[in-house]
């Protein structure tokens, strides 16, 4: 069984500001771009990398959620705060998890399993609700899947791994809140 963390959501009230100190304090680049969405509601969205470790930075936002099948789309990100609101986790066996979440059921509750699809490829993903505040953890199975980043994103060209000095390399652990 694999696991790894594939990138660490934020929302944020000032994306540019947040976005901004990343960039120029700890060398993170702009690594890739939502693609258009139709959702009114989608909140503005920045990718960034530095060697292994991805942020998405999301705005703020009010209002229902979810509100369209984009699984980045106004999900969790209404927390009147700045902080980490999902710890993304690359897995290929999200039932295993799952059933071990289920079996705590009255302290995590699983708020969706599904697909998402686009040209590279199917991704599986379930999105499990913490005990703690506003956090969520998504679980990834990208097996099916040989894009660069995500469906629904597009990995910008001038981002080069090998120009990119390491200043960051890897996210060293989580706090994996979760009751098992």
């Amino acid at each position: 069984m694999f696991h790894n963390v594939h990138h660490v959501r934020f929302c944020v009230k000032n994306v540019e500001k947040f976005s901004t100190f990343l960039i120029i304090q700890l060398n993170f680049k702009k690594y890739a771009i939502p693609k258009v969405s139709g959702c009114t509601l989608r909140s503005k969205t920045v990718v960034l990398r530095h060697a292994e470790v991805i942020f998405i930075i999301d705005e703020w936002k009010k209002g229902p959620e979810p509100c369209c099948q984009d699984i980045f789309c106004h999900r969790n990100n209404n927390y009147p705060v700045d902080t980490a609101c999902d710890v993304c986790l690359q897995t290929t066996d999200i039932a295993f998890i799952l059933q071990k979440s289920r079996s705590r059921e009255n302290e995590n509750s699983p708020v969706e399993t599904n697909f998402v699809k686009d040209e590279d490829g199917v991704v599986h993903y379930a999105i499990i609700k913490s005990p703690v505040g506003n956090l969520q953890h998504t679980l990834l199975n990208l097996s099916n899947y040989s894009g660069d980043f995500l469906p629904g994103f597009t990995v910008i060209k001038t981002w080069n791994a090998d120009s990119n000095p390491n200043f960051v390399t890897a996210i060293d652990h989580i706090a994996f809140a979760l009751n098992l």
